[in-house]
Parts: C-alpha cells; structure tokens; sequence
C-alpha cells in the first residue's frame, strides 16, 4: 500500500508519499536536459535482497534532483553500479522539498 499527499502552496514540504517494502535501491539516472539536474531514482521491492528479483513492485522517477537527504542511513553502497541497497526495512518515505531537494526516511 502506498499513501500520497498532495500539500499546495507548503512552504517546505510539496508531498509525502509513503510506500510498504522490504528493499529499496537508490540511486541516479544521466539528466534529461543539460540545463537541470539528474534524476533520482528509487525501485521498491516487497522481497528482501532486491538483487535476486527479476522486476522490483515499483519504480519511482525524481527528475531534476539536486539533494537527497537520507535519514536512518543503515544501507549496502555497491560500487559496481553506484547504488545505495537499504534491505530489511518496511517503508520508505519520500518528501519532496522546495528547491530540488528530496527527504528520504526508511522505517
């Protein structure tokens, strides 16, 4: 189950989303336009040890990301694809700042 919420006109937090998973990998996609920032990327899965899975549940896309500040950073960094593996969690909670800045928690 993933909650969504929307807050307009916030002066810090635009949304919070919210997403059941027992792994998650993060990490950064090439920009799409030279005049922004990278894309931030975040793949749930609902089985542990996300590297053995085929497809993760979801896929979640962050165009333009400057910042992404972690919190509760128990994670794996796997150098052959510059990725961040948080294992054995059960959520993952993604808000969505001013200025191009993610929050990520994982519970």
């Amino acid at each position: 189950m993933s909650t969504v919420i929307i807050f307009i006109n916030s002066a810090f937090l635009l949304a919070y989303m919210k997403y059941e998973a027992k792994s998650v990998v993060f990490g950064r996609k090439p920009r799409q336009n030279p005049e922004e920032f990278k894309t931030a990327f975040f793949k749930v899965y609902k089985e542990l040890n996300p590297f053995t899975q085929e497809f993760p549940a979801q896929e979640l896309d962050f165009p333009n990301t400057e910042k992404v500040l972690i919190e509760n950073p128990n994670c794996a960094y796997y150098l052959e694809g510059n990725d961040l593996v948080f294992d054995n969690i059960s959520a993952l909670i993604i808000e969505e700042l001013d200025n191009n800045v993610l929050k990520v928690t994982v519970e």
